[in-house]
């Protein structure tokens, strides 16, 4: 065995060490905690959250929230967004906690609206995507449903319009009750997927003016071919797959959706379309995608804006 290859040997096995040299000695004041210790950590008044709040000190807009990969570091806790980004902050600690933070006076929640025509995989898609950022899904059929169910004189009101006299709701009060689900407590802390809603450009416009914005409107497009193709088997079982009820649907969808899709376009430029014929993981990496880069900038409005810096708009 010659010397230099001893050399190139020893060279390999130490060039970590060598590489995160800074880190030596801040790298044993850094350990991992498990799902079981952070709630201890989290409840005693000598540990606290980081400056960077509930946010990955490495990737601060990820919009995926995890509690699962949690590090202690110099009596602060900090909330990587996965396995990798945990080991990172274990191996060089001071590297990425001496970053700067967004302003966490300000919330950086997703707001999302996903759009799309039946069978576009909209359901799933809002399932994942709050699974991944913990946000809460909506749903405009069930936030009425719990209004109805509410035992209060207005909402015997509604259950005799609607049950008893087959009416429907009119947009104004759909809005108001969006609204109060939208202000409650899970909603602001850790933002909201709500599902096939505005349906009409006018919809659209009275959220915007009951201040219920959303920072993305995901839009998921497939062919009028492939939603037949995927309602074929329950056409003659299932009453949403009935031919005559989807070519309607499909007629609504195109006379609307476009006007919807081009206000929030025009006023926010917050549309994001997503190709419906291929994976859900290809969907959801889209999704999350836009979703992380409008966290961004906000987040770097926010910081400019603090620092009197010039800001893009």
């Amino acid at each position: 065995m010659s010397a230099n290859f001893v050399n190139i040997k020893l060279n390999a096995q130490l060039e970590k060490n060598f590489q995160m040299r800074p880190d030596l000695i801040e790298r044993d004041l850094a350990q991992p905690l498990t799902p079981a210790e952070l709630v201890h950590y989290e409840t005693s008044y000598q540990y606290k959250q980081s400056k960077f709040g509930r946010c990955s000190p490495i990737s601060l807009s990820n919009p995926v929230k995890s509690r699962d990969f949690a590090v202690l570091y110099r009596e602060r806790i900090y909330y990587p967004a996965d396995a990798d980004e945990r080991q990172m902050l274990l191996e060089e600690p001071s590297k990425y906690v001496k970053g700067h933070s967004a302003p966490l006076d300000i919330e950086y929640c997703p707001r999302i609206c996903l759009l799309g025509v039946m069978k576009s995989g909209k359901t799933e898609l809002a399932r994942s995507l709050s699974a991944s950022t913990k946000a809460v899904h909506l749903n405009m059929d069930e936030i009425v449903q719990q209004y109805i169910d509410l035992d209060s004189v207005q909402c015997e009101k509604l259950r005799k319009y609607m049950k008893q006299e087959g009416r429907g709701i009119d947009d104004n009060f759909m809005i108001q009750l969006l609204a109060k689900r939208t202000q409650q407590r899970d909603c602001l802390q850790n933002g909201w997927v709500l599902e096939d809603f505005p349906k009409t450009k006018l919809q659209a416009q009275m959220m915007a003016s009951a201040g219920i914005n959303p920072t993305n409107v995901l839009f998921v497009r497939i062919s009028n071919e492939e939603v037949y193709r995927r309602t074929l088997e329950g056409a003659q079982d299932d009453f949403e797959c009935n031919r005559s009820i989807v070519s309607n649907r499909l007629r609504y969808c195109e006379a609307n959706q476009p006007q919807v899709l081009g206000f929030f376009q025009r006023f926010y430029s917050s549309v994001t379309e997503i190709d419906g014929h291929k994976s859900m993981w290809y969907m959801e990496d889209v999704a999350l995608q836009a979703v992380q880069d409008n966290i961004s900038a906000r987040q770097q409005f926010a910081k400019n804006l603090s620092l009197g810096a010039p800001c893009h708009v």
